[in-house]
């Protein structure tokens, strides 16, 4: 799926400019997100708190360069330095991982656009492990994708469908090995169109009928600038 990297704010569809938005999960074990936003809105600092991890991201954006710094860092001491260039409307044209703080290139990610589609490249060590086909509705949703890894006999290909805030709605999925999985998603939204309860259902295809594989809720707090320095 296409997000933009530059805002999670659009990312999670919240209409306005946040000071925090706080993301939890009730699965088994859970989790919690704090992502963190600047004055014009850009995501600044992100970090994940689970049962056995926490992870920092930190962005920093050059509007002259039109770059995006991704400092990651595990609570191990594992850091990696992601650097995004992006076009002139913001989007991805490449992204360069690094090791830190030895500064080795261990990944890079390629992406090409056409009106409708998107293909995206990930080579490690310069070497293709990944390939990702998009095709877009005319709003620019991914519609089909077909992602094929290196050792993979064929693709695995997913179709999806929106609701009427343009998430996600649905996702099939069909594996390289015949595998059939389905997702479905139920929100609840603010009186803005921001939502804040997702229930994400899961489901394995077996013979003639699906069978429920797993369920997972998300619960979504926005923050404004008056209510973060409150809290």
């Amino acid at each position: 799926m296409t997000t933009a990297l530059l805002s999670i704010a659009h990312h999670l569809g919240f209409k306005g400019n946040p000071q925090l938005a706080i993301e939890t999960s009730e699965a088994h074990g859970g989790y919690a997100h704090r992502h963190e936003f600047d004055d014009s809105g850009q995501i600044a600092t992100v970090t994940h708190t689970g049962a056995h991890n926490e992870i920092r991201s930190t962005y920093r954006y050059d509007p002259t360069k039109r770059e995006v710094e991704h400092i990651y860092t595990q609570r191990n001491g594992y850091t990696t330095r992601a650097i995004t260039k992006l076009d002139h409307l913001g989007r991805e044209l490449q992204t360069e991982i690094y090791t830190l703080p030895d500064g080795k290139l261990v990944q890079r990610n390629l992406v090409e656009r056409g009106p409708t589609w998107i293909r995206r490249t990930q080579l490690n060590n310069d070497r293709v492990v990944t390939r990702i086909h998009e095709e877009l509705d005319p709003l620019g949703r991914c519609v089909m994708s077909a992602i094929k890894g290196r050792r993979a006999p064929k693709p695995t290909i997913a179709h999806y469908t929106y609701d009427q805030h343009d998430n996600v709605a649905t996702v099939v999925r069909f594996g390289p090995f015949g595998t059939i999985t389905r997702e479905s998603y139920e929100r609840e939204y603010d009186q803005h169109g921001n939502w804040t309860l997702e229930r994400r259902y899961e489901w394995n295809r077996l013979e003639s009928r699906y069978q429920l594989k797993s369920t997972l809720t998300r619960r979504l707090t926005y923050f404004t600038a008056a209510q973060a320095a409150g809290g």
